[in-house]
């Protein structure tokens, strides 16, 4: 299956808590993250493993998106998800700051944090955590809890300071 630009592959920076598309080759070494979707349906090592993590889950489908993020950059500003990430760290090294949610309920699919339009994300967040995922890392975000990652300045041996990711989206819906 063909992978489409602008569909299936973003461009992607965290510029005052905007998301900024850029053309691919002109700004991906220019602090801009290229965000890859879709994964799942690209490469079969991968579709093994959504697979296997959506019978585990009992779940229709999981998906797949890598994300290639440079040194000292950011690609998505602070969010929330509306399920669960698995990251899985695969080259490269980067920050997560994780916070809980300020709602005792978590939002359900295609559902703000809280219940209603303009969740705000930006407000001081409950207790962070912060975590530096390495390669081999895998750290898992459950739905609703607001989180943010970047890169830094650290260069790593055969890296060049560039971070790459798989995050695995897993879609867990109550069964009523």
């Amino acid at each position: 299956m063909p992978i489409i630009y602008q569909q299936d592959i973003r461009v992607l920076k965290a510029e005052r808590l905007s998301n900024t598309e850029k053309h691919l080759f002109l700004e991906s070494l220019n602090g801009y993250t290229v965000a890859m979707r879709g994964m799942e349906f690209c490469f079969k090592s991968i579709a093994a493993i959504t697979e296997g993590l959506a019978s585990l889950f009992g779940q229709p489908s999981v998906g797949a998106n890598l994300y290639l993020t440079p040194r000292n950059s950011q690609g998505l500003a602070r969010h929330y998800d509306d399920h669960c990430v698995l990251v899985c760290q695969l080259m490269g090294m980067k920050q997560w700051t994780i916070s809980s949610p300020r709602n005792k309920l978590l939002p359900r699919l295609y559902e703000p944090l809280d219940g209603s339009q303009g969740s705000n994300v930006d407000a001081v967040p409950n207790a962070c955590m912060q975590i530096l995922l390495k390669e081999g890392d895998i750290l898992y975000i459950p739905r609703g809890y607001v989180h943010e990652a970047h890169t830094t300045n650290d260069v790593q041996k055969d890296s060049a300071g560039l971070s790459l990711h798989l995050t695995l989206a897993i879609e867990v819906e109550a069964p009523f």
